[in-house]
């Protein structure tokens, strides 16, 4: 019977390639207040991680910035919804003056209080109160009335303000924008430059440029499946690439992402099962 030959996929096109960028940002607030004092507590260390990010983009499309606003679940629950909504608007304001952005491109949300990220604290501590605590934190009560059952744990408590509830008093941002297009040659060029720059697409298409089966072909498929890595078509591609080197196990690590609809798939399963056969 002969052994099926190796098949690769061209890649789906991206008309646009939008992309999202995620990030969390912890600025310290003095107690009560909404003003970002830029050198208080780690606001050097996260502002500077901000303006890094933006500063990332100066060449992008970005199409849209969204802020959600978090505060930690202490002090009553009306007053946390105004701090969250008020701290969240500061940073929006922040980012506008610092980087000139228009208005428009921002919307904001916030969360008062933030038991989701309380509860992971919860369950990956060694408290001896953690079921206890857990209890608390999942009851359909208000918050109010949590927060003063926490309260009467003393030293627990004690615990979970002091390593806790800082990290629940954050922002998290996504930042949406548009990557230019790039024609194969030039994306020959990014690949080796920045490779997360290319769409999938243009990856494959930068790889056709090269030798087939040259270390600059096989650098391009690798940086494929690298940049988009659980893309099926990429790890598919990747799996053809490595029964060309001969490796079959790890053409098999990467067909455990891939479509097995696809007829390419099934084709290089296939020839990946007969060459184990072969080898027995």
């Amino acid at each position: 019977i002969k052994i099926p030959e190796i098949e690769y996929c061209v890649p789906t096109n991206e008309a646009v390639k939008r992309r999202i960028y995620k990030g969390t940002a912890y600025i310290d607030f003095p107690v009560n207040k909404i003003t970002i004092y830029p050198s208080y507590r780690r606001n050097p260390i996260e502002l500077a991680r901000i303006d890094s990010t933006l500063r990332g983009f100066k060449d992008k499309d970005i199409r849209a910035i969204r802020i959600h606003g978090y505060a930690s679940p202490e002090s009553p629950y009306a007053h946390n919804s105004y701090l969250a909504k008020e701290r969240t608007n500061t940073l929006k304001k922040y980012i506008i003056e610092k980087f000139s952005l228009p208005d428009s491109l921002f919307s904001t949300t916030y969360t008062p209080e933030d038991w989701d990220g309380f509860v992971k604290f919860a369950r990956q501590s060694d408290l001896k109160e953690k079921d206890e605590i857990l209890n608390i934190a999942g009851r359909d009560i208000d918050p109010d009335e949590k927060e003063q059952l926490l309260k009467r744990m003393g030293e627990a408590y004690a615990y979970m303000s002091a390593n806790w509830f800082p990290a629940l008093r954050h922002s998290d941002y996504e930042i949406e924008y548009i990557l230019p297009n790039f024609t194969a040659k030039e994306a020959r060029i990014m690949a080796r430059q920045d490779p997360s720059q290319l769409s999938l697409r243009e990856l494959y298409d930068a790889a056709q440029l090269c030798q087939k089966g040259s270390g600059e072909y096989y650098d391009i498929m690798e940086a494929a499946v690298r940049v988009y890595p659980d893309s099926p078509e990429a790890n598919l591609n990747a799996a053809a690439m490595e029964l060309e080197r001969g490796n079959i196990a790890a053409a098999k690590k990467y067909m455990k992402k891939v479509d097995m609809t696809s007829a390419a798939a099934q084709n290089n399963m296939k020839r990946i099962t007969m060459l184990e056969e072969e080898k027995k």
